[in-house]
């Protein structure tokens, strides 16, 4: 096999591997649509299917008390047109970690839940928990 054709072969795979590629994109663009729920990390959002493929009305982060604020800015810039943004979360129970100290004294150790808390509608009744009232052990 002379120098040419290994050249040729070259990219030869190179232009199948990348006509699949944009095959599996937009597989992936075309099955989004038909979605109405679709789960992800902030990081994730980001991502070229989704920000393509999707169409986000709503974001809800959950934890948003341990998220930093630059991580819950990433699926707001994402999706700008999103009508309504959800942040659920305590902020006095779990704030994000950072370990760097500089990083932290620059407010990275704020979350944007934290941030808007004075500006937000707060929950002050637990749903999480389930009240069950004793029974005696004659009724069990």
């Amino acid at each position: 096999m002379g120098r040419k054709t290994l050249s040729y072969n070259i990219l030869s795979v190179c232009k199948q591997i990348n006509e699949y590629k944009k095959l599996i994109k937009a597989a992936s663009v075309h099955e989004l649509h038909k979605y109405d729920v679709i789960l992800c990390t902030c990081a994730t959002s980001a991502s070229p299917r989704l920000t393509t493929g999707a169409n986000i009305s709503q974001i809800i982060i959950d934890e948003g008390g341990m998220c930093m604020e630059p991580e819950c800015l990433v699926p707001l810039v994402s999706f700008k047109d999103a009508q309504q943004v959800v942040l659920i979360g305590d902020h006095k129970q779990l704030q994000p970690i950072v370990f760097n100290t500089v990083a932290k004294n620059l407010g990275l150790g704020k979350s944007l839940f934290e941030r808007y808390k004075d500006r937000a509608l707060m929950l002050d009744e637990q749903y999480r928990m389930v009240r069950v009232e004793q029974k005696d052990h004659a009724d069990c």
